[in-house]
């Protein structure tokens, strides 16, 4: 029951959040086929927390202790502390690592009049897939509900610095074929790979946006070389953020419809802020498949 709650009150914060920059490289005419990365092994550089944003509001606070690295996770070490008369359920939310959007957060329950230490346990796979060599910065959010899942208090945007050289400077791959970039938002569709889990494919696109609302993008109309689709895909970017995301073609989908191969992906894509406002949409647009 914790779990379902859990995520019910992740997604429902998954809307607030603040940047790093980064190249700009030529637009692809395709999008390419490749093997998924390799990242099984990675290991970050260590670096330790100098900086960081307290947390202590209506009789809760939460600190940052520390980064403990482990064999394939790196783990942001929150303590939290509940003054309350009732027990809470605190998330952490809208994680940036180094400017880069993460879907990794804590849950935690704590007793009322009681302390507890959690984490927000990042894989160390996804960060080499980043290609974040060291961290830098980080930022979220913290939330907390109670039993009846109603939201007690939310932070603002909590900051955190490292001792990471200050030679150090995050690289972003933002090569691809563009969707869209205008009015501060640029997305690309990167390459087309195997999902390293299952037998489905998946489209990678990546994002910017340098407005100063979230925004989630979404499609309509998908067809795989004119064939109707129907994939998985939300990508959501904080307020100055950057962000990689997959659009998944479910297998069983692809082998029902006889779709062997990809040439072609179209669809239209739409955009909107926090406010449910429409930030963008587009026509319907044909993104090439290439070798």
């Amino acid at each position: 029951m914790k779990k379902i709650t859990c995520i019910c009150m992740i997604l429902a914060a998954v809307f607030t959040i603040s940047a790093c920059g980064g190249n700009k490289t030529n637009v692809q005419e395709s999008v390419v086929k490749k093997e998924a990365p390799q990242t099984e092994g990675f290991q970050p550089e260590k670096t330790e927390i100098t900086k960081k944003d307290d947390f202590s509001k209506d009789g809760l606070s939460a600190d940052v202790t520390g980064i403990a690295y482990e064999e394939g996770v790196t783990k942001i070490q929150i303590h939290v502390k509940n003054d309350l008369d009732e027990e809470v359920n605190v998330i952490t939310a809208n994680l940036s690592v180094n400017g880069m959007m993460s879907n990794d957060s804590m849950f935690i329950s704590v007793p009322a009049k009681s302390e507890a230490n959690g984490a927000v346990a990042i894989g160390n796979s996804w960060l080499g897939e980043m290609g974040i060599q060291q961290i830098a910065e980080l930022e979220f959010i913290v939330k907390a509900f109670n039993d009846m899942n109603d939201e007690i208090l939310t932070s603002d945007v909590l900051h955190f610095e490292t001792n990471a050289p200050a030679s150090y400077k995050q690289s972003y791959d933002d090569s691809g074929f563009e969707i869209y970039n205008d009015k501060g938002v640029r997305i690309l569709a990167r390459t087309l790979q195997k999902s390293r889990l299952s037998e489905d494919m998946e489209l990678v696109f990546y994002a910017e946006n340098d407005t100063d609302s979230t925004i989630s993008v979404m499609a309509q109309d998908v067809s795989v070389n004119g064939i109707a689709v129907d994939p998985l895909f939300v990508l959501t970017v904080g307020a100055g953020k950057k962000a990689v995301d997959t659009m998944v073609f479910y297998d069983t989908e692809l082998q029902e419809k006889q779709i062997t191969d990809f040439e072609t992906v179209t669809a239209s894509f739409k955009a909107f802020n926090d406010e449910l406002e429409t930030v963008f949409a587009t026509e319907a647009l044909q993104v090439p498949v290439s070798e």
